[in-house]
């Protein structure tokens, strides 16, 4: 016969933000009434809403991330109002071999300026969803993921997995010697941000967009559903049917209501989806590195061609990308084992972003401004109109110089369809 008693009751994250630290008291675990197979964890939130999270301990040791529970439902892995709160606990089919005599609950408070380092929002409900369908869940560790994790195709299809990334400062552009540099788009200069936010993980997949959107425009269809979705506009990402009103950054963050990121906002219920500014990219891709490339904690491009590095960093012409030059016909006669990759094929940088040189280039946010200047920034927006917008990180169809992290390059962003174009998601922390 199981024994539960409860050892350690509560556990506080002081976050360190701009907002008051919630806090958890008066913790209790107990079976549900009339079942040995179910338990609920109670526990009351005091301080303001916060991003709930918990861990075990069997016997006084502390489960790693990876083997504790994952059949918990209620108020955990997501945002929680302040009050009386409960978690229930699916005991048996978690662990129906277990004879346990001592458990312990560390349930977490995360100020929601400071959130878990991982955010998951579960598309499975598809493209006819109402609002508020995508739930949104926090996760302490890639370990605590559900379901096997990164190893899991689910994160590359029916999942959008997002990664935290703290504000800060660091140098965008590039260092003098580089090759391949266009000194005038690259001028090293320090930028600030200061909002924080969560990132993707990957390139939003085909079968990602065909979920929020209902219909996959990617040319490289072929095993496809785990590759980068490409073919999409700016305007088809966030300013669908409302591109005479909508324009970043007079309009700020408004986007239309049939937009991939206002299909996406409606069903999580967050405000925070859109692409990255050109900063914001760069800032997450760099994750501190000042090199052309962002692996191994910074490594530089030798080669503007094909380049060793590169050949570890992403998918490009050198290591299974276009094969040769199809003149004229362009892109449209390329085969589909020379063009994009599965997502997270490659190596990820310091912050466990995949993909950030080459495979697709993704919009962001920003107009497209040759020059940036050497002034120090704070929180840039781009240019305050323009024709093209900026586009980053380089493609199957380039080479290596051209998907270094600081370089920008530009695409017309209403009505021009490209198959080495894609997206990148965001999520501010408000």
């Amino acid at each position: 016969m199981r024994k539960w008693t409860l050892a350690l009751v509560s556990a506080v994250l002081a976050a360190g933000g701009a907002r008051a630290v919630p806090t958890v008291k008066d913790v209790a675990l107990a079976y549900e009434a009339g079942s040995k197979n179910a338990a609920m964890i109670t526990y009351t939130l005091e301080g303001g809403d916060a991003v709930v999270t918990i861990g075990l301990e069997t016997n006084g040791v502390a489960l790693p991330d990876g083997a504790a529970a994952t059949r918990f439902t209620g108020d955990v892995f997501k945002r929680v109002q302040a009050g009386a709160r409960s978690i229930a606990w699916d005991v048996v089919r978690e662990w129906p071999e277990q004879q346990v005599s001592n458990v312990s609950v560390k349930v977490t408070a995360w100020a929601l300026d400071a959130p878990p380092p991982y955010l998951v929002a579960d598309l499975s409900a598809g493209a006819a969803a109402g609002p508020g369908a995508y739930p949104l869940r926090y996760y302490p560790s890639l370990a605590a993921l559900p379901d096997g994790g990164l190893t899991n195709d689910l994160y590359r299809t029916e999942r959008l997995l997002l990664r935290f990334i703290p504000a800060g400062t660091f140098y965008m552009g590039s260092l003098f010697h580089e090759p391949n540099r266009d000194v005038l788009r690259e001028f090293l200069h320090r930028v600030t941000l200061t909002n924080s936010f969560y990132i993707g993980v990957y390139e939003v997949t085909q079968r990602q967009w065909e979920r929020v959107m209902g219909s996959n425009p990617a040319g490289f269809k072929l095993d496809g559903a785990t590759r980068p979705v490409e073919n999409v506009t700016y305007l088809k990402i966030r300013e669908e049917n409302e591109a005479a009103t909508l324009s970043w950054p007079g309009t700020g963050y408004q986007v239309g209501s049939e937009s991939f990121m206002g299909r996406l906002r409606s069903r999580t219920g967050s405000d925070g989806f859109d692409l990255p500014t050109d900063a914001q990219w760069e800032y997450a891709c760099k994750a501190g590195t000042l090199q052309g490339f962002n692996i191994f904690g910074g490594v530089p491009l030798t080669n503007a061609a094909t380049d060793a590095n590169m050949d570890l960093a992403g998918r490009y012409l050198g290591n299974g990308g276009r094969s040769t030059d199809y003149g004229s016909a362009g892109m449209a006669t390329i085969p589909v084992e020379h063009a994009t990759a599965k997502a997270g094929s490659y190596l990820p940088n310091a912050w466990g972003l995949y993909d950030m040189h080459g495979n697709v280039f993704e919009w962001t946010l920003d107009w497209y401004s040759e020059n940036l200047g050497t002034v120090p920034a704070v929180e840039p927006v781009g240019a305050t109109s323009g024709t093209l917008r900026v586009v980053r990180g380089g493609s199957y169809y380039n080479n290596a110089g051209q998907a270094r992290s600081a370089q920008r390059a530009s695409f017309v962003p209403e009505g021009e369809t490209r198959w080495h174009t894609g997206l990148r998601v965001l999520m501010l922390v408000r």
